[in-house]
């Protein structure tokens, strides 16, 4: 009887502390982890991006930059314009601390605005977007080089005579100066290919951005020199949003194959670089704001080789307004035995420019 009784109160403990276990796993269900295996989505892109009920506006998103310059016709209230936008899946967008609805949400553009895209998983990505209303004058402007004229595949060498001058296009001067056998400074391009030694006047896309003309800066000695400068027909100030930059042909070849005469290709931890810089006056002497660094070739130690060969939107808004006079200084860390006891920079400093966009 005793044996009975104990194994009758073993099996009943057994069977209470079994039907606890069951009770406790019930509680929390079958799964109660919101992000089984924790796979948030870390993608931030803004894809597409416009303003509602605004015709004939032109747009340029530069997912290299982070920025999207968007021209509005003249006479546009850029106080309070509506953007509508497609950015990652999952992805929120923001002003500030003002969360963004695509196709409501207004924002004042009087100066740029910079939207900030959040993951799923937190992870952020800021876009800053410059509106410029087209126009002349203090509505703003842009710089195309449409407005110049060229025999078909040529460029404009500058005056007959070697010295200084300078071209206009819009309300912008460029300058240039004329040497014994070439030019160096700011020169103007429709051509489609380098042929017959014509490479460092020549866009490496072929074209202008989405035109025919563009600019040319070109410079054929020095390791860090001032290629080029521009000022302003009007003598006032100016505030620069953005422009697009890429290699010239020769430029590109250099710099990514190599060539007999002018060396290259960029060895690795050299790089060659643009930058932009803007002045309260027209001498030069006082910077209204930040340098702009344009990288166009590249090969970083331990990296790979990397050469720009398509049109690249660059900001502009780093320096600053009021500006009076930009220089574009071109510097390169590369030099090369030139075959005749001295040397030559890789490349011999030289890119193509387009589309120079003002907000006033």
């Amino acid at each position: 009887m005793k044996k009975f009784l104990s194994f009758f109160l073993s099996f009943f403990l057994v069977l209470s502390m079994t039907a606890c276990e069951s009770d406790s796993g019930s509680d929390e269900g079958p799964n109660t982890n919101p992000n089984p295996g924790g796979n948030l989505s870390s993608e931030n892109t803004m894809s597409i991006f416009s303003f509602k009920d605004i015709q004939g506006q032109d747009i340029n998103i530069s997912q290299a930059t982070k920025t999207i310059a968007v021209i509005v016709p003249n006479g546009t209230d850029v106080t309070a314009l509506v953007a509508t936008f497609i950015v990652s899946a999952k992805a929120t967008v923001k002003v500030g601390e003002t969360v963004q609805e695509s196709g409501v949400t207004a924002n004042d553009f009087t100066s740029p605005v910079t939207y900030t895209v959040v993951a799923e998983d937190g992870t952020t990505q800021n876009y800053t977007v410059t509106v410029t209303v087209a126009g002349g004058g203090t509505t703003g402007f842009t710089v195309d080089f449409e407005d110049l004229s060229l025999s078909n595949n040529s460029h404009w060498q500058g005056p007959d005579d070697p010295g200084t001058s300078s071209f206009t296009s819009g309300e912008v001067v460029f300058e240039i100066t004329k040497g014994a056998y070439t030019f160096y400074g700011l020169t103007y391009s429709n051509r489609t290919d380098g042929s017959n030694f014509t490479g460092f006047t020549a866009a490496k896309p072929g074209s202008g951005h989405e035109s025919t003309y563009y600019g040319i800066a070109y410079l054929d000695d020095g390791t860090s020199s001032t290629v080029g400068n521009i000022i302003f027909s009007d003598g006032q100030g100016h505030s620069p949003t953005s422009m697009y930059i890429t290699n010239t042909i020769d430029g590109y070849t250099i710099m990514h194959d190599g060539d007999a005469f002018n060396g290259g290709p960029l060895a690795e931890g050299k790089s060659f670089k643009v930058l932009i810089k803007g002045y309260s006056d027209a001498e030069g002497t006082t910077q209204t704001g930040e340098t702009v660094e344009v990288t166009l070739g590249e090969f970083p130690s331990g990296g790979t080789l990397s050469v720009v060969d398509s049109w690249t939107l660059v900001d502009l808004t780093p320096l600053g307004s009021g500006v009076k006079k930009i220089t574009f200084e071109g510097v390169t860390t590369q030099t090369n035995d030139n075959g005749f006891g001295g040397t030559i920079t890789v490349p011999l400093v030289q890119f193509a420019f387009d589309d120079i966009v003002f907000s006033e």
